[in-house]
């Protein structure tokens, strides 16, 4: 039926609280749980980064194809229905985890200021890589719909960037850890001259292309990146590490998005926000090569 113009505001507002609740409970104890069971095998952290990648994007290329199929044949209310049935057997694994405790065995309090510096220079750069990947991962899908004015042509590029990524998460674990410095400097310069030339090419074919560019090259920065946070909780403590990286993800997000809300020319101003996110991400890593490493 109608709905007063404030309605739409509140329920955007109740269904965002929702979400953030879902993204604290569900990403911090993911990530506790990941780092638990690669606690038991150190040296592998890194592949296991890769396959956990792969997993996730399998996942992502399922989900927009489930869901077109539904929304076509069947109905909306199908579609949530289905993602409902979905929520609750991806539980079921969860009572299976027998071998590894998923409870903390000691809580200690977040302090952020006794964190180490190397600790500190991975936070700081998943921060500013956070602000392109928010960029990649929903407003260039958004400036995608607008452009194409299809739901399809969103579905498409999550299906694109899904398969690229499963293609290369697999391989991309078993890349060298000598070489990684040098890859994610490459995959940022990449990434870099993307979103550069995102500005100033309107080709409908290029915009496609470009998500299979980023999705192959955002694995030599995401792997190592995410690896040495998870290196980071193996060391130390798994649960404040994974609320550490959790709050900079959200922290940031919300200023971005916060910034945009004042802003008339969403689009533009992101992908220029995006474009220096990772010109800074590049220049922290060349002007503290010396003293700090990720990966």
């Amino acid at each position: 039926g109608n709905v007063s113009g404030s309605d739409p505001i509140i329920y955007l507002i109740i269904l965002s609280l929702f979400a953030a609740i879902y993204d604290s409970f569900y990403w911090v104890s993911h990530l506790f749980l990941f780092m638990k069971i690669e606690s038991k095998r150190k040296e592998k952290t890194k592949a296991g980064t890769g396959f956990l990648y792969a997993i996730r994007k399998f996942g992502t290329l399922l989900g927009p194809l489930i869901g077109a199929l539904f929304l076509i044949f069947v109905s909306e209310d199908a579609l949530i229905f289905i993602s409902i049935i979905f929520f609750i057997v991806s539980v079921i694994p969860l009572f299976r985890l027998h071998d590894i405790s998923d409870k903390p065995q000691k809580i200690k309090s977040i302090n952020l200021v006794k964190l180490k510096p190397s600790h500190k220079f991975v936070f700081i750069n998943h921060m500013i890589w956070t602000l392109h990947r928010i960029a990649e991962a929903t407003i260039w899908p958004m400036f995608i719909f607008v452009v194409f004015e299809t739901i399809q042509s969103v579905a498409l590029i999550s299906i694109i960037a899904s398969i690229t990524s499963i293609i290369f998460s697999f391989f991309s674990g078993k890349i060298s850890n000598k070489k990684t410095h040098k890859l994610i400097l490459f995959g940022a310069f990449i990434i870099l001259f993307t979103w550069i030339f995102r500005m100033i090419f309107h080709e409908q074919i290029f915009y496609y292309l470009s998500v299979v560019i980023v999705g192959f090259v955002t694995l030599f920065i995401s792997l190592p990146l995410d690896s040495s946070i998870f290196r980071i909780g193996v060391e130390t403590n798994s649960l404040n590490t994974s609320t550490i990286r959790n709050i900079a993800s959200m922290l940031i997000g919300s200023l971005f998005f916060g910034f945009l809300l004042l802003l008339v020319s969403v689009f533009k101003v992101s992908f220029i926000i995006a474009t220096f996110s990772v010109f800074i991400f590049m220049l922290t890593l060349i002007i503290f090569r010396k003293r700090y490493r990720i990966g």
